[in-house]
């Protein structure tokens, strides 16, 4: 009997890595199931424009059962005192939710919440803020200012670029 270096167990056969039958067989299950699941949560959250610290922020919240926000997403969460999943939702004063009826936009809205203006914004890309007006109401921005706002805001330029709740 030797022990699996995984779980501990004495057993009579380990594999060549020395792991038991049921940690293989449990090894298995995760890899068949819910990493395969997480790799499509996570290739959607990518495709929405979250940036990979985001997702871990988003993750470690879930983890912790903890309260708070994911920081440029504009999403926060609050956990449950029944210890079920927590609650996730559009954080208060969002440019998402000013009442607008016109589809919201991107760069307006995570302009606004990291708290910076127009005119800020346009001095950070070294533009006018009349180009940031423009490119708000939907107008073409040019790949290196939609690069340096993803860098700024941690998205994708693609994501940020877009209109409208995908």
């Amino acid at each position: 009997m030797t022990a699996c270096a995984r779980c501990g167990r004495e057993v009579a056969c380990l594999d060549e890595h020395d792991r038991c039958e049921q940690c293989v067989i449990a090894a298995h299950s995760i890899v068949c199931g819910p990493l395969t699941s997480l790799e499509a949560v996570v290739d959607d959250l990518v495709g929405l424009g979250l940036s990979a610290d985001q997702i871990r922020r988003a993750v470690e919240l879930s983890l912790t059962n903890a309260i708070g926000v994911v920081d440029g997403a504009m999403v926060a969460r609050c956990p449950t005192t029944t210890g079920e999943r927590g609650v996730w939702g559009v954080e208060p004063g969002s440019a998402w939710l000013d009442g607008s009826r016109s589809e919201p936009n991107r760069i307006r809205g995570l302009r606004r919440s990291a708290g910076m203006s127009r005119e800020g914004l346009a001095d950070h890309l070294a533009v006018t803020e009349t180009a940031v007006a423009l490119w708000e109401l939907g107008g073409e921005v040019p790949d290196d200012s939609a690069c340096s706002m993803g860098e700024l805001f941690g998205v994708s330029p693609a994501w940020m670029l877009s209109k409208g709740a995908d």
